[in-house]
């Protein structure tokens, strides 16, 4: 416990106190402070909000492979460069886009 040299002291440390209770006070609503006798940042959890909800369950549903190849396809032909080109043969080597992209290839080098 702190202790005042002097009564005086003593006195001004409990007037700060009091001042920095009052200010807080003045600051915060007093019905919010303490709510069924628990500090204010502590409350009940509602109902629903105890389980989780059913949408972070679910998985999201698998793409379909070919579009998501044609879509990649479709992109590196936009890019217009051979890297991307080169990029997308060396991703997806035996699909059947793969030779179109060799083709846009040697189209691009000539």
């Amino acid at each position: 416990m702190i202790q005042a040299k002097s009564p005086r002291k003593a006195a001004a440390y409990v007037i700060s106190l009091l001042s920095s209770w009052a200010s807080l006070t003045l600051l915060l609503d007093p019905a919010q402070i303490f709510r069924e006798r628990q500090p204010f940042m502590v409350r009940n959890a509602a109902a629903d909000e105890a389980q989780p909800s059913k949408q972070n369950q679910s998985v999201p549903l698998a793409r379909d492979a070919k579009m998501a190849v044609k879509e990649e396809y479709e992109a590196a032909r936009q890019q217009q460069t051979v890297q991307a080109l080169e990029l997308f043969i060396a991703r997806h080597p035996d699909d059947p886009l793969a030779e179109k992209a060799r083709a846009d290839l040697q189209r691009k080098v000539k």
